[in-house]
């Protein structure tokens, strides 16, 4: 039995304390092998890692919740496209300026009002337009505004991807 002895004789002048044992166990009880800094640190690693998991899952589910949503365009009068257009889906506005008397007006200006990043543009010399890449939905509203020096300008809600617009300016007085 002596390689016992040795046995206990080494574990008991190990640099490598012993971890704690349960109060009443046999046999000496040596200090923590866990300094509390290492236990604060552990525990704090632990945290982080579960609230970054934890995120994760929120994100997912939030971003699977959208795309339900979108799929079954919402419920109710409330439903909306949470999606922001895509330069591709880009629309497209066209239409033509005349005076009173349906002759076309060259050299027109056609604009789009609250629609950034749209240039305005000129009418041809049979008073014809067309405004592109307009980052709106077909089949929603956009205000058009239509000026030239010499008449009144003009202002008009139009459809895009309805009727083309036929503008009518006033000469000024």
């Amino acid at each position: 039995m002596q390689d016992s002895t040795d046995i206990e004789s080494l574990q008991e002048t190990s640099d490598t304390p012993e971890r704690s044992r349960p109060a009443g166990a046999p046999g000496k009880t040596k200090e923590s092998a866990v300094d509390p800094v290492v236990q604060a640190a552990e525990t704090t690693s632990r945290r982080t890692l579960i609230g970054l998991i934890i995120s994760s899952v929120l994100a997912t589910v939030s971003a699977i919740t959208v795309a339900e949503i979108n799929k079954c365009g919402g419920t109710g009068s409330h439903s909306q496209n949470f999606d922001t257009p895509k330069a591709d889906s880009a629309a497209e506005l066209s239409g033509g300026v005349f005076d009173n008397n349906d002759n076309p007006i060259q050299g027109a200006k056609a604009m789009l009002d609250g629609v950034p990043g749209v240039r305005s543009v000129e009418t041809d010399s049979d008073g014809n337009f067309t405004l592109k890449d307009v980052p709106i939905k077909r089949g929603d509203k956009v205000r058009l505004r239509v000026v030239k020096e010499g008449y009144r300008p003009r202002i008009e809600d139009v459809v895009l991807g309805g009727t083309p617009p036929r503008i009518k300016l006033e000469r000024e007085k």
